[in-house]
């Protein structure tokens, strides 16, 4: 026969009043049929009775007393870890025999995948979190206990902390505080650099810009650069900016681009189509301070009705001789569309 994908182990829970719990795994004798309560084996003949066996779909467990409510029953496989099948020079070759060997050895992969073989059944961990310690429980052992690391460095541990975000008030070295020994306080801080140029900061997270409007509106979606603030813009429209989705705005250039050939944007579609507003190409790098001195201090995309883009937006510093340097460049994916509802 062949062996399919099999889960060789199950659980289930007394209700007080079920004696007979199904198994549905292939095996190669009712012999590797293993029955536990409560995590203690119970001898077949004793315990239980095995009825309706089948080598390849299994059988059902019959207890001899009704397990209790909350009774834990558990139901696995163990093959003998054995190659006893003898091949002899000159004699037919032994086909089922050697099919039933190869079964063999992938039950025998199946238990030690996904049944834990070699420790009881299989083992599920979980850390749970307490203010002073950590809690990893093991089902297939006793329960570990991690203590906080401790500053001096001689004891390892968890770390335990929090954190503080970007303008909130932090404690410093020698304040006094209620917490365990080791605690931290991680502070978040500002707009993420571009190669630690500190003029580059926008946030590299993607974002989606995705407008469903009804009548009387017609939907659209926009982002643009503003070359007066610095900052990248996006939403439905900058002159209704309450309309979802509302107008937003993230810090580019801090301080703002005022020398020509010194940072850079650009607007990569990778796939889709966009409308671009004027001093606005697509897949071409944008000097950010030149746009400050043209009648549209914006370099914009956007899509209309029916419209939709996915694009990448790239800003970045020079190289030193007025070109744009990617080692120093932050990228962030944009998602565009607009659709009537």
């Amino acid at each position: 026969m062949t062996v399919n994908a099999q889960y060789p182990y199950i659980n289930y829970t007394g209700n007080g009043q079920t004696i007979d719990f199904s198994f549905e795994w292939s095996s190669g004798d009712p012999t590797e049929i293993y029955v536990q309560l409560n995590q203690v084996a119970q001898k077949v003949g004793v315990g239980y009775e095995l009825s309706e066996y089948d080598g390849e779909h299994g059988g059902i467990i019959t207890f001899n007393s009704v397990p209790a409510t909350g009774d834990a029953v558990y139901i696995y496989r163990d093959t003998p870890v054995t190659q006893q099948l003898d091949l002899v020079d000159g004699e037919p070759f032994p086909m089922d025999m050697i099919e039933f060997s190869c079964d063999k050895d992938t039950r025998i992969l199946q238990e030690i995948i996904e049944g834990g073989r070699a420790l009881g059944g299989r083992v599920d961990l979980e850390a749970v979190p307490y203010p002073t310690y950590v809690e990893i429980t093991n089902t297939r052992g006793n329960n570990a206990f991690i203590q906080p690391w401790t500053t001096d460095g001689l004891l390892a541990g968890v770390s335990m902390g929090e954190v503080i975000p970007n303008g909130s008030p932090k404690p410093s070295d020698t304040d006094p505080t209620s917490n365990a020994d080791g605690y931290i306080w991680w502070y978040l801080g500002p707009e993420p650099l571009a190669g630690g140029n500190v003029a580059v900061r926008m946030h590299a997270t993607p974002l989606t810009v995705n407008t469903a409007l009804p009548i009387p509106y017609s939907p659209r979606a926009e982002f643009r650069y503003d070359a007066v603030t610095g900052k990248v813009e996006w939403g439905f429209n900058k002159s209704q900016p309450l309309v979802e989705p509302v107008w937003m705005e993230d810090i580019a250039f801090n301080p703002i681009p005022t020398v020509p050939g010194t940072f850079f944007i650009k607007f990569e579609v990778l796939s889709g189509s966009v409308n671009e507003a004027p001093d606005s190409p697509i897949d071409t790098w944008i000097d950010a301070a030149q746009l400050a001195g043209t009648p549209n201090q914006y370099a914009a995309w956007f899509v209309s009705l029916g419209g939709s883009v996915t694009a990448k937006v790239t800003i970045a510093p020079d190289d030193g001789g007025g070109t744009p340097d990617p080692d120093y460049a932050i990228s962030r994916y944009v998602i565009m569309s607009a659709i009537q509802t």
